[in-house]
């Protein structure tokens, strides 16, 4: 699931984030290289190489059986 306030947040911590870049949140998800459990407690990240690295952090929301985004960023390969 992606609110608009994981968006926000997202923005405004990673301004490099681009709209174009928010269209690859299926592939990285679908396609992820490596995916691994987060910094936090019930956080997961998906790590997908395309011309950057990207991140999708996703994180469960107390009271729901499901995952919800919780950050969205790239960084340059090997970073």
């Amino acid at each position: 699931m992606i609110d608009i306030s994981a968006v926000k947040h997202s923005r405004k911590k990673h301004p490099n984030i681009t709209e174009a870049d928010f269209c690859l949140i299926p592939l990285v998800i679908s396609m992820a290289d490596e995916i691994i459990q987060g910094k936090f407690p019930d956080t997961v990240v998906y790590r997908k190489t395309l011309e950057k690295e990207y991140y999708y952090v996703e994180c469960t929301r107390k009271g729901r059986k499901r995952l919800a985004m919780k950050t969205f960023y790239k960084t340059k390969i090997g970073s």
